[in-house]
């Protein structure tokens, strides 16, 4: 599964896609009707503001939640590499 994380050069969330995202609707209760809803709840979060236990994150799929959140904690962590210099 791929994810795509934009990050301003503050280090906020501008952007979230994923090409494979498939939303069940019809199977589960979702606050969000639209991929496109589920994308804009990262918005404007940042290290410090972004939630990894949010209810919302994980959207009642266990699989696309945790890829999710491992993929933004770790946007998260190359800017801040990046950012202070480092490479690793």
């Amino acid at each position: 599964m791929r994810v795509f994380v934009v990050l301003d050069v503050n280090g906020a969330i501008v952007k979230t896609y994923v090409p494979e995202f498939i939303l069940g609707t019809e199977h589960f209760d979702y606050p969000f009707k639209e991929p496109a809803d589920y994308y804009t709840q990262f918005e404007g979060k940042t290290s410090e503001t972004f939630d990894p236990n949010s209810a919302l994150l994980q959207g009642g799929a266990t699989f696309s939640g945790e890829v999710m959140k491992r993929a933004l904690i770790d946007s998260f962590s190359v800017f801040e590499t990046i950012t202070k210099g480092g490479n690793n």
